[in-house]
């Protein structure tokens, strides 16, 4: 990763922790409201890591019965 590419990982991750702390903060009232929020935000990177759309195609898995085997 070159160094303008890793600065705008740094930017755009910066502002997507920054936003959402800074809208939170006043409405959390204690530790506990922190650790709910925290668990939302990990099941919604969750929930996306596991509908997105695959990139790379499976490889085509050959399935093979084996008869002799039954008797």
């Amino acid at each position: 990763m070159d160094g303008r590419k890793l600065g705008q990982v740094v930017f755009l991750v910066g502002i997507f922790v920054a936003i959402p702390v800074l809208i939170v903060a006043p409405l959390a009232r204690s530790w506990a409201d922190w650790v709910i929020y925290a668990v939302i935000v990990v099941g919604t990177f969750g929930a996306f890591r596991a509908v997105r759309e695959r990139q790379y195609t499976t490889q085509k898995r050959t399935f093979v019965r084996h008869y002799d085997d039954q008797r």
